[in-house]
């Protein structure tokens, strides 16, 4: 009988066929495939099994934390100045080509993300910050679309509406009708011009929207075409009118009315005014009753500037604790 080749059987020593033991050398071996996926990381017990050293994983990716907290941050900057400021108002198509600039940008860190995350699948990199900015960005995009337009309406838009329109001193409530001041932003009455408190009126609808007629010092005039306005602030009561700057004996200007929406209930409670008080109006124009128009005006345009200040700085903290609380959690996925 002949002996066993010592290819074949070699006590002590773990089987030599080909499909078992890795091919230390030659074109097309596991080697070579290994050097050229080399940039993969690899545990420690994989390089020693070829011969190669670990590859360890970066500590932190500090390039994807810095576009993490700085590509929502600009998105939410910029869509909410967008919106809030002098682009929505005078020049809308712009507005709604730069909104639609940053929903691309969006929707291309969106498409990144999947490339990334299949890439991930062949070894690629980890998918969990480009998945995250993609997140952060949506928000930043809506967030700044949605609190921009807010502050648009309740600050910029007045604020630019009033800027538009005349100013005329000196009107005398008598002497005037409202057809001549349509185009008035704010009016300066002739000094004595009060408030016929005795004439008040309100419509009750969800809201209280109360008016008062603004008179001349000579007295009672033919057409009540200047009314001072506000909401809540009054009853159906005579001598119950309690809005603004109405007890201030300084005041005698008016500050146009720029809410569209409330402007029908005020006529309501104008032809209610007038039925219960057989007074006559021909072109009611709406105020708001104070002594300084122009410092209110400017509050305006404070309050929208503040507005955005604030936005920007509560959302860049938030953002920040979003990227600090991914971190920890990525930390412990291993995908930092």
């Amino acid at each position: 009988m002949e002996a066993p080749s010592a290819g074949l059987m070699n006590p002590g020593s773990g089987p030599s066929l080909p499909m078992f033991a890795p091919p230390m050398g030659g074109y097309g071996t596991n080697k070579d495939v290994m050097g050229q996926t080399s940039a993969v990381p690899m545990s420690a017990e994989m390089a020693a099994l070829y011969g190669m050293k670990p590859r360890p994983r970066p500590v932190f990716n500090l390039g994807a934390m810095v576009l993490a907290i700085a590509v929502p941050w600009l998105i939410f900057v910029a869509a909410f100045f967008n919106i809030a400021f002098f682009i929505h108002y005078q020049y809308p198509a712009c507005c709604f080509a730069v909104c639609a600039m940053l929903a691309a940008l969006v929707v291309f860190l969106g498409i990144s993300a999947v490339n990334v995350i299949q890439r991930s699948r062949f070894g690629g990199d980890e998918p969990s910050w480009s998945v995250f900015i993609f997140g952060a960005a949506l928000i930043a995009l809506l967030a700044g679309a949605l609190i921009g337009q807010v502050t648009f309406l309740q600050y910029m838009r007045p604020f630019y509406d009033v800027n538009l329109l005349n100013t005329y001193p000196s009107v005398d409530p008598a002497v005037w009708g409202g057809e001549s001041f349509m185009d008035a932003g704010k009016i300066e009455f002739v000094p004595g011009t009060k408030l016929d408190l005795s004439k008040n009126m309100g419509f009750l609808d969800h809201d209280m929207y109360c008016i008062v007629p603004i008179v001349s010092p000579a007295g009672a005039s033919l057409s009540y075409d200047f009314w001072a306005v506000g909401t809540n602030c009054c009853t159906t009561q005579q001598y119950d009118y309690r809005c603004g700057e109405y007890n201030n004996v300084r005041a005698h200007s008016g500050l146009r009315l720029m809410k569209e929406y409330d402007r029908p209930f005020f006529r309501l409670a104008v032809q209610q005014a007038e039925a219960t008080y057989n007074i006559k109006t021909r072109h009611p124009i709406f105020f708001y009753w104070m002594e300084k128009p122009s410092e209110e005006v400017a509050a305006y345009a404070d309050l929208g500037t503040k507005a955005f200040m604030v936005g920007a700085s509560c959302f860049f903290a938030f953002n920040l604790f979003l990227v600090i609380v991914a971190m920890f959690i990525f930390a412990k996925m291993g995908r930092l």
